[in-house]
């Protein structure tokens, strides 16, 4: 809130009903808000930096735990959980968000960074994408389910053309998109 407390992350969560969106839509209004600040506890502009939906079914099929046992998308009143990338931290928060309740932190992994500026859900390849702006040199890390945690399974460099960009998201195009072999992202 730059108006009133600029010097203080609001790490909130929310939600946005854009079905009546037009052109003519001067300004959206959250339908649900969850405060974090408990969960994720940073410094100014260090906080949420990005955020990806990731289904049960993935988390389910690929083995992964919560506190040493497997994820089962039963215990909680989501389908699916929402992880959220952490500037100050390189965490991952893996939250729980329903309608009208207070936020569930279910877990937190690490993206294998210091820093963290963005994290995208791939279904292609059942991952979960991290990444870090010039402060890594724009590297990507792709996470993958081991043992029950994710882990680091490859990282890439951003391409070799692209200048060591302030980049703080991202996003995939689905393999069905491909050319060649070679999806956009």
């Amino acid at each position: 809130d730059n108006a009133r407390a600029k010097s203080t992350s609001a790490n909130k969560v929310a939600r946005f009903d854009v079905s009546g969106v037009t052109t003519a839509t001067a300004e959206l209004v959250a339908t649900d808000e969850w405060d974090v600040n408990g969960s994720v506890v940073t410094g100014t502009n260090l906080g949420l930096e990005g955020i990806a939906w990731v289904p049960d079914a993935f988390l389910v099929d690929a083995g992964w735990k919560v506190e040493g046992r497997a994820y089962r998308a039963d215990d909680l009143a989501t389908p699916g959980l929402f992880v959220t990338a952490v500037e100050a931290t390189g965490n991952l928060h893996f939250f729980s968000l329903a309608a009208g309740a207070a936020p569930v932190e279910v877990k937190v992994e690490h993206s294998g960074f210091p820093w963290s500026m963005d994290v995208a859900y791939d279904a292609d390849r059942r991952a979960l994408w991290a990444l870090c702006d010039d402060s890594c040199g724009g590297v990507y890390n792709l996470l993958t389910v081991e043992d029950g945690d994710f882990a680091v399974a490859h990282s890439y460099a951003r391409p070799g053309d692209m200048p060591n960009l302030n980049n703080e998201g991202m996003a995939i195009a689905p393999w069905s998109t491909n050319a060649d072999g070679r999806v956009e992202v």
